[in-house]
């Protein structure tokens, strides 16, 4: 094997090295913003479940939303508020970019008062 061929190869694998340090460095600071946002959203699921509960006042969830970060829209015809938080996650393949909500719905009985609720995550930009 010739000088300029050894060279070649050596300079290819040094290449591969830096290029598999690099993707290693960019999937771990994925993988940690994945684990921020499924924290996230078992904290926010955990209080819905805790402070949503059926007969909770109007108010009393307004004071969720707010504190929560999700905003607060309320539907007066179809009796729905909901509200919701941007993050940033993994994207689980290449068809999605790392953009993704949380979002709350509450439905609300005549009286004003919580009469079930939902918690979902969803991506907010894939193709």
């Amino acid at each position: 094997m010739t000088t300029t061929h050894k060279l070649v190869i050596s300079l290819a694998a040094a290449a591969c090295l830096i290029g598999l340090g690099a993707w290693r460095r960019q999937h771990t600071k994925c993988e940690q913003r994945r684990a921020t946002f499924e924290a996230r959203l078992e904290q926010i699921r955990r209080d819905a479940d805790k402070e949503l509960v059926t007969g909770t006042s109007k108010e009393r969830a307004v004071a969720f939303f707010n504190a929560n970060g999700l905003g607060f829209y309320f539907d007066a015809s179809r009796k729905e508020g909901s509200g919701r938080v941007d993050l940033k996650t993994c994207s689980p393949g290449w068809y999605c970019g790392d953009s993704a909500a949380i979002g709350v719905w509450t439905q609300f009985d005549e009286s004003a008062h919580v009469k079930s609720h939902k918690v979902e995550a969803m991506l907010t930009d894939c193709l």
